[in-house]
């Protein structure tokens, strides 16, 4: 599987002062060059920072490009990687105001609300403006939106893995509280979600390579992880939402 890798930094909104980096390895179509719908979109929230320590491991670890090479390692070579930096650091202390509103300056949530779904909104429109950054490094190319462009392209909406580290579990802590007050359509643990599709979708029925929206989202999270060792070993709890 032929891959486009690189290290995004993009703003959350238009008009956003700061910007996440993101490393990203993503699915490419090796006949067209373009990017291909995955089997599945593994988000990654990093944690503190801890660069500078002198150890070759520690800081192999912290580079945003070599964790998204770990984790399509650790889920496989048709699923798209994406790895996200806080956009604001107090310090080495990640601060992911943007996701979680009632974090201190030190990034420490005093509790975690549904109300506005800032994690899962924010998410969408993060992964949505890394696309677009992507599109316009890889000159000329389109994104495939649907599916049944070539045999092996026969997948339905691409299911969701979410994954935080250290402090990036704050976020994975606030994406389970949206998810546990969110309307999850009947749709959302399809069997098929994520595999083979037997026939081609209808011109009507577009897929995308990210969800579009934080139903979208919520609907395709299948996993959900808290590794406690960043490796290629993996170290860590893990949560499969029930079908």
């Amino acid at each position: 599987m032929e891959r486009w890798s690189g290290i995004l930094r993009v703003p959350l909104h238009p008009n956003s002062r700061t910007f996440h980096r993101v490393g990203a390895s993503l699915c490419l179509s090796p006949e067209t060059r373009t990017l291909r719908i995955p089997i599945a979109n593994a988000i990654f929230f990093c944690g503190d920072r801890v660069e500078g320590t002198g150890n070759p491991v520690i800081e192999r670890l912290s580079d945003l490009q070599k964790l998204s090479e770990i984790v399509v390692f650790k889920f496989g070579s048709f699923i798209n990687a994406w790895v996200i930096e806080a956009s604001v650091f107090n310090g080495p202390f990640a601060v992911y105001e943007d996701f979680i509103p009632s974090v201190n300056q030190y990034g420490e949530p005093s509790s975690y609300r549904p109300v506005g779904f800032p994690a899962s909104t924010s998410t969408v429109s993060l992964l949505s403006n890394c696309l677009q950054e992507v599109k316009k490094v890889i000159l000329g190319t389109q994104v495939d939106t649907k599916s049944g462009c070539t045999p092996s392209c026969y997948f339905s909406q691409p299911k969701t893995f979410i994954l935080g580290f250290s402090k990036g579990g704050t976020v994975l802590n606030q994406i389970v509280t949206e998810l546990g007050f969110s309307d999850i359509g009947s749709n959302a643990n399809s069997t098929d979600m994520g595999q083979p599709m037997d026939r081609k979708f209808s011109g009507s029925e577009e897929i995308y390579v990210v969800p579009k929206t934080k139903e979208g989202l919520l609907n395709s999270i299948n996993e959900i992880h808290y590794p406690l060792s960043i490796s290629y070993v993996w170290i860590g709890c893990s949560i499969q939402i029930p079908v």
